[in-house]
């Protein structure tokens, strides 16, 4: 049985190459975190006062709570997204054809539009509806 490959494995100029541009990524990379931390550390982010917040019970409390949230957030849109997938999903292999047709345009629109896009109409959306209304 043989090997398919897309390209020839490389050739020893092309190793040595490839092992200097690794080399002068890494060497990159460590100057730039170097140059972070030096900066970061000269702004005192790294000092005992900067983290003083951490310690009050307030602030891990307010963190919780956040987190709870975040947590009830995505389960409510995991079983929304599953019951409003399962009715798609029936209504596409429906027998009626205008109960088809509705679930083929609702499913291509939405997947039509960037999830971007739909995530900032979502945030910014009923907040712009709420303060023209009210």
């Amino acid at each position: 049985m043989s090997r398919k490959t897309l390209f020839d494995p490389a050739g020893p100029r092309t190793k040595r190459r490839h092992l200097a541009i690794e080399i002068v990524a890494g060497l990159a990379l460590a100057a730039l975190a170097y140059l972070m931390l030096a900066t970061l550390t000269k702004k005192g982010v790294f000092s005992a006062n900067a983290w003083a917040p951490f310690k009050e019970l307030g602030l891990w409390k307010l963190l919780g709570e956040g987190l709870w949230n975040n947590i009830a957030a995505a389960l409510v849109g995991m079983v929304l997204s599953l019951a409003v997938g399962c009715i798609l999903a029936f209504g596409l292999v429906s027998t009626k054809s205008w109960l088809r047709r509705l679930s083929r345009i609702y499913t291509d629109v939405f997947s039509s539009i960037p999830l971007l896009l739909l995530l900032y109409f979502t945030s910014f959306g009923p907040a712009k509806l709420r303060t023209q209304v009210g």
